[in-house]
């Protein structure tokens, strides 16, 4: 077999890319060629809180390649173990049969890769990478659970897959891989104040108050997703995204691996954010209320507390959550029943309800006076949870019966936020 020469080097990985250049390798028999992959972290730099989400601890790397008759044959399948976790791996060279198409699987935190008993899933037979006639290979059809709502030690799974022509001459690509999954981080600003000062008899108004928060619910989200991404293109082989302003389709010019990286570098304009809604899903896959407690005890002692800004306690007036790692979701169910979008959009959408515990101020710190509250809205400018989306929520609660909601939705990077409204589910009794 004619082979050449494929180098290797894999960087923890955000979003996909695949950027080919050709060039002259000296050689002098003309027999071999070199394939340098490459790949980058796109915002790693801006995550030092979370730094274990950017972090391969290991990286499967499977190499196909199909021959003149249409059949696909293995030609490396290695996997690289990090002792602590790395963002960019060593070059590593591959002999590879040129003048063939190739496929390369990339899988970083496989042991992370597990059913819904814990057990992990192994990816290592050749076996699950070859595709079969329609071009669909066993591991595009392999699904997980996602368990536990923190960071895992083991890091977050990540995949991509390439497909290229591999000719006579060297070429260099830069590669990434996905995080298999979303995360969303909360957080909370305690603005209550006292309005009227002097309320008449039955007039119903707001306090300044502590607010314990007890816990979160998202509807409705997956329980399953895809190993790999499984995004579908149009009849002609182009993909297609939602513009955010919610007009109409945009074909795109390339593939959606390079969309993706665009998108997360828009910076500040999340005004003009596009969605990528068209992805599939686990037949299997249940979605349903996701909820998340802060602290469910008797009493929640462990729950934070935020203070009124204006009150003693103001350097506890604001509280931000740890990150809750989510499955790729795809919500079509629609919540607002008077303003239906073009169904040929798939638009998906997400509502949110925050549950708290609230004191009066000026009232004594006993059970009896937390009186129970919880607010519901629905996430503005929230239209897909495809892998590797960020849902940052910042929470404001205020006075008079107001209570302010600012989502942020965005690739995994720092935006400003954009705007909605929180709106009370259980309303509080007049003198509260």
């Amino acid at each position: 077999m004619i082979a050449g020469v494929l180098f290797c080097g894999i960087l923890a990985l955000l979003s996909c890319s695949c950027v080919s250049d050709v060039y002259d390798d000296g050689g002098s028999d003309g027999e071999l060629v070199t394939l340098v992959l490459k790949a980058a972290v796109l915002d790693s730099g801006e995550q030092d809180d979370q730094a274990g989400e950017d972090l391969m601890n290991s990286l499967r790397i499977v190499i196909l390649s199909r021959n003149r008759n249409g059949y696909w044959s293995v030609e490396h399948n290695v996997n690289e173990d990090f002792n602590s976790g790395v963002r960019i791996s060593d070059e590593k060279p591959f002999m590879v049969a040129k003048n063939q198409t190739k496929r390369i699987y990339l899988v970083a935190n496989a042991s992370m890769v597990r059913r819904l008993d814990g057990s992990v899933i192994d990816l290592g037979a050749d076996e699950l990478y070859i595709p079969d006639r329609s071009g669909v290979a066993a591991i595009d059809t392999v699904d997980f659970f996602l368990l536990g709502k923190d960071m895992p030690q083991e890091g977050l799974p990540m995949s991509s897959m390439y497909e290229f022509e591999m000719g006579k001459t060297s070429k260099t690509m830069e590669c990434h891989v996905v995080r298999a999954a979303a995360k969303i981080t909360f957080r909370y600003v305690n603005r209550t104040t006292q309005i009227p000062e002097n309320p008449g008899d039955g007039q119903v108004f707001a306090r300044r108050r502590r607010i314990r928060l007890l816990g979160w619910t998202l509807e409705n989200v997956a329980d399953r997703s895809y190993v790999m991404p499984r995004v579908n293109a149009g009849a002609d082989g182009r993909y297609a995204v939602v513009d955010s302003r919610l007009g109409q389709l945009r074909v795109l010019d390339g593939d959606w691996m390079d969309w993706m990286l665009q998108e997360a570098g828009k910076g500040d304009d999340v005004t003009r954010y596009e969605w990528l809604t068209d992805y599939e899903l686990p037949s299997k896959a249940v979605h349903s209320v996701y909820t998340h407690w802060y602290d469910n005890s008797p009493g929640a002692p462990d729950a934070p507390v935020i203070f009124p800004e204006e009150s003693d306690g103001a350097e506890n007036a604001a509280y931000a959550s740890a990150a809750v790692y989510l499955p790729e979701s795809s919500n079509r169910q629609w919540y607002d029943k008077d303003n239906q979008p073009d169904a040929s959009l798939k638009l998906q959408s997400y509502r949110i309800t925050v549950i708290t515990n609230e004191l009066d101020e000026g009232l004594e710190d006993v059970p009896g006076n937390w009186v129970a509250a919880s607010y519901t809205a629905v996430m503005p400018q929230l239209f897909s949870m495809f892998r590797n989306t960020h849902v940052k929520v910042n929470v404001t609660f205020v006075g008079a019966g107001q209570f302010a909601l600012y989502a942020e939705i965005a690739p995994w990077k720092e935006l400003k936020p954009v705007e909605g409204e929180l709106i009370p589910d259980t309303p509080r009794p007049a003198g509260h």
